[in-house]
């Protein structure tokens, strides 16, 4: 990871007052993990994959069910039109034989409709100690903290998600942050709207 340290400290800084800050809408996406990590990693768990349905991924959409995302659910009719690729691409992202950005781009290109956001959230939800989000809220924040990468030109999205998701488990795991990756994320929605 490359990045300037001196905006690195910057960025947990301000993320850790946004911390302290309880802002309420903040603090619910927050008191939401146990439930949602709880419904969903056993819906997303490979044992599952074969029993999910395309009403139950649906569910994971919606903010009201995710707690956590407003507007993931736009492409969910077009993910589901073929949920044999769908379970395919979950499978796949458990395969930790292969390198995570090997894995996204592979589950990126299996299913039609199936973007970063989503994407990204169902790793979270997967492997919550390992994996970040990466969306459009996300991305502003990096570039608002000034820490966005820099990726080669032509990078493959599977090598940009690992460039991003090492920064966001760097930011997390910061001593003077020291907070799980779905806090880091409701966090990053902060900066946003600070």
């Amino acid at each position: 990871m490359s990045v300037d340290q001196t905006l690195f400290r910057n960025a947990v800084a301000r993320l850790d007052y946004i911390r302290t800050q309880k802002y309420p809408e903040i603090q619910e996406i927050i008191d939401a993990q146990g439930e949602v990590l709880t419904r969903y990693q056993l819906m997303f768990s490979l044992d599952n994959i074969p029993e999910l349905t395309a009403d139950n991924f649906k569910s994971f959409l919606f903010f009201t069910h995710n707690k956590h995302w407003s507007y993931i659910y736009r492409t969910g009719g077009l993910i589901c039109q073929n949920m044999v690729s769908l379970h395919g691409a979950l499978r796949t992202l458990h395969d930790d034989s292969q390198p995570i950005e090997v894995r996204w781009d592979t589950a990126i290109r299996a299913v039609n409709g199936l973007g970063k956001a989503i994407l990204s959230a169902i790793l979270l939800v997967m492997y919550p100690g390992d994996y970040g989000v990466w969306n459009t809220p996300s991305e502003n924040a990096l570039k608002t903290l000034r820490i966005w990468p820099n990726f080669k030109r032509g990078m493959p999205g599977g090598q940009r998600y690992k460039q991003i998701n090492n920064l966001l488990r760097a930011l997390a795991k910061d001593g003077d942050l020291d907070v799980d990756l779905w806090t880091l994320d409701a966090l990053m929605w902060g900066v946003n709207f600070q």
